[in-house]
C-alpha cells in the first residue's frame, strides 16, 4: 500500500508541475504578445507614415453609389411662385435704389464740404474793416489790460492787436452762401429718408418670400416623409 500511495503520490505531483509549468509557459507567451502589441504599436505611432495614405481613400474606388450634384444658385428658388419671383424683383430694385441713394448722400456731402472750403468770405472783408474803425474810437485799448505807450514794445503791441481781431464778434454769413448750403441739407434729408424707406421695403420683401418659401418646403418634406413611411 505504501509503494501504490508512493507511486500515485508522484503521478499527481508530476501532473502538478506540469500544470505549472503550462500556465507559465502561456503567462510567458502573453507576455511576450503583449510586448510585440505594444512596441508595433509605438513604431506606427513613431514611424513614417508614407503608407497610411493608401487606407484613407476608402470610397474613391466604389462605383456603386453615385456621386450627388451641387445644387445650383437657380435651384434654390424651386420653391418660388409666381408672387415670390415679382416679391424677390422688387426687393433686387429697392437693393438697388438703396445703393444709389447712399452713394448720392457721399456725393452731396462732399459738395457741401466743399461750399465752406471754396467760401472766402470776400464780400465781407469791407463790412468788417467799416465795423472795426467804428470802435476805434479815441486812444487804443488793448483787451489784456495793458496801457499802450510808446514805452511798450512792439511785440506786446502785436499781441493786443491779435487779440482784438480774434474777439471781434463774426458777421453773419452771406444768402448766397447761406441758401446754397440749405439746399445741400434739404438734398441730404430727402435722399436718407428715400434711403430709409426703401431699407425697410427690401427687409421686408425679402423676409416675406424666405417664409413663403420656407414654409411650402416643409410641407413638401412632411408629404414626402408620409410617403415613405406608407
Amino acid at each position: 500500500e505504501t509503494s501504490i500511495m508512493e507511486e500515485t503520490q508522484s503521478l499527481i505531483e508530476h501532473a502538478h508541475t506540469a500544470l505549472r509549468s503550462s500556465d507559465t509557459s502561456k503567462i510567458n507567451l502573453n507576455m511576450a504578445n503583449m510586448y510585440d502589441m505594444n512596441g508595433l504599436s509605438i513604431i506606427r505611432c513613431f514611424g513614417v507614415r508614407e503608407k497610411r495614405g493608401e487606407y484613407s481613400k476608402l470610397h474613391e474606388d466604389d462605383t456603386i453609389t453615385p456621386k450627388r450634384s451641387s445644387v445650383g444658385f437657380f435651384e434654390l428658388f424651386r420653391y418660388a411662385d409666381r408672387i415670390d419671383r415679382i416679391l424677390i424683383f422688387v426687393g433686387i430694385c429697392c437693393g438697388i435704389i438703396d445703393a444709389c441713394c447712399f452713394t448720392g448722400i457721399f456725393i452731396l456731402f462732399g459738395q457741401l464740404t466743399g461750399t465752406f472750403i471754396e467760401h472766402t468770405f470776400s464780400d465781407s472783408c469791407s463790412v468788417k474793416k467799416q465795423n472795426l474803425s467804428i470802435f476805434d474810437i479815441g486812444e487804443p485799448q488793448c483787451q489784456l489790460g495793458i496801457n499802450l505807450v510808446s514805452t511798450n514794445s512792439a511785440h506786446i503791441q502785436k499781441l493786443c492787436s491779435n487779440m482784438s481781431q480774434l474777439s471781434t464778434p463774426n458777421l453773419p454769413l452771406t444768402p448766397a452762401f447761406r441758401m446754397q448750403a440749405m439746399t445741400h441739407i434739404y438734398w441730404l434729408l430727402g435722399i436718407c429718408t428715400i434711403e430709409f424707406i426703401f431699407v425697410f421695403m427690401e427687409y421686408l420683401i425679402f423676409s416675406t418670400t424666405a417664409h413663403r418659401q420656407i414654409s411650402r418646403m416643409g410641407v413638401h418634406l412632411l408629404d414626402s416623409l408620409i410617403h415613405r413611411v406608407c
